[in-house]
């Protein structure tokens, strides 16, 4: 890779020669499979490889739905003592790998304690991981899952791979991760807030100085924004979609009344971090669906007066040369955003990354 590439966001390996490995112990891998596990795709599931060149940049080697049984309950099926059923394809045979998973308890909250943040569950039956972001003064962030959805999910590793601190993440994390890493949070000098839409929530984070500050997610998604649009037009979601994604339809008055909560917790977070870091937020930046983040993009200007950007964490990520990616990746780029920050998380350290 030429020294002349440009690092990624605020998060990633610097060109300064090979990462050092503390006394004692290995430096995080340089080459990684991330996996999204539980995201209900017909293709499959979706998986990352990304390479660290001896310069510290970040690059995706290969990208694709990986022919692997990957729904949760399927997973939860099995009996308990089997070990990974999963061969992959060659192009994703990294010596290391990590696995997103997607369900409705693989959560991640930004709390002062492992109690307080799984208040509302049992936690004798979680496996929990707490974590900081890195940030003076920030808030402590706790991901956990069922404790037996975690075991299964780790006998999933491929070909072997030992699990690891990293290696086992939830989803929304990973997305941010993604984020994170991506060229976007760079060019905004670090500071910014996300809008991350996925399947059924909506997670704002706001970055400061690279740092996540602050976590927020709500119970709004694609398929509530989908069925907020099919309802009043007499069509199914998928006709919804299409029509979204053709600029058909103008899905301001349906989308207006379900976003405006969303929005308002957004302008929320840069009134908090300029009260607590005194840093003025001026970059909003939406990610996820095609059909979506454009619309989303304009309703916010609408609503707030502010501009908010489209970013596609995967698009604008570098790419190897002759990169093993999917024919039509472009218009499916955004599914990977958990599979490339799961990978992106394995390369960092290990203590100061997610569950």
């Amino acid at each position: 890779m030429p020294p002349t590439d440009p690092p990624q966001g605020e998060n990633s390996p610097k060109p300064s020669g090979k990462p050092k490995a503390r006394a004692g112990r290995k430096g995080p891998p340089s080459d990684v499979v991330g996996i999204e596990i539980g995201a209900g795709l017909a293709e499959g599931a979706p998986a990352v490889r990304l390479h660290r060149s001896p310069e510290g940049f970040l690059r995706i080697v290969a990208a694709g739905f990986v022919p692997v049984v990957s729904d949760i309950e399927s997973i939860l099926a099995m009996p308990a003592d089997m070990r990974g059923p999963w061969s992959l394809p060659p192009a994703f045979r990294a010596p290391a790998a990590a696995l997103a998973v997607t369900a409705p308890d693989a959560l991640v909250r930004q709390s002062d304690s492992v109690e307080d943040a799984t208040a509302d569950f049992d936690a004798s039956t979680l496996r929990t991981k707490a974590f900081d972001a890195g940030r003076k003064g920030s808030l402590p962030f706790v991901a956990f899952m069922p404790e037996e959805l975690a075991r299964r999910v780790a006998r999933l590793l491929p070909e072997g791979r030992k699990p690891t601190a990293v290696s086992i993440q939830v989803s929304p994390l990973a997305r941010v991760n993604a984020f994170a890493a991506s060229p976007a949070l760079g060019a905004a000098g670090g500071t910014a807030v996300l809008v991350q839409i996925a399947s059924n929530t909506t997670t704002i984070a706001l970055f400061a100085k690279g740092a996540v500050a602050l976590y927020r997610e709500l119970s709004v998604g694609e398929e509530d924004s989908l069925h907020a649009v099919a309802g009043p037009m007499n069509v199914d979601n998928a006709t919804a979609r299409e029509l979204l994604e053709g600029g058909l339809v103008d899905p301001a008055p349906f989308l207006g009344p379900l976003l405006m909560p969303v929005f308002r917790q957004a302008e929320l977070s840069t009134d908090w971090v300029l009260r607590r870091n005194g840093l003025v937020v001026e970059k909003f930046f939406v990610a996820g669906p095609a059909a979506l983040a454009p619309h989303w993009a304009a309703i916010f200007r609408d609503q707030t007066g502010r501009e908010a950007t489209t970013c596609d964490p995967i698009a604008d990520f570098p790419q190897e040369d002759g990169a093993d990616l999917p024919v039509d990746f472009d218009k499916v780029s955004g599914r990977f955003a958990a599979a490339l920050g799961a990978a992106a998380a394995a390369m960092q350290d290990e203590e100061e990354d997610a569950t």
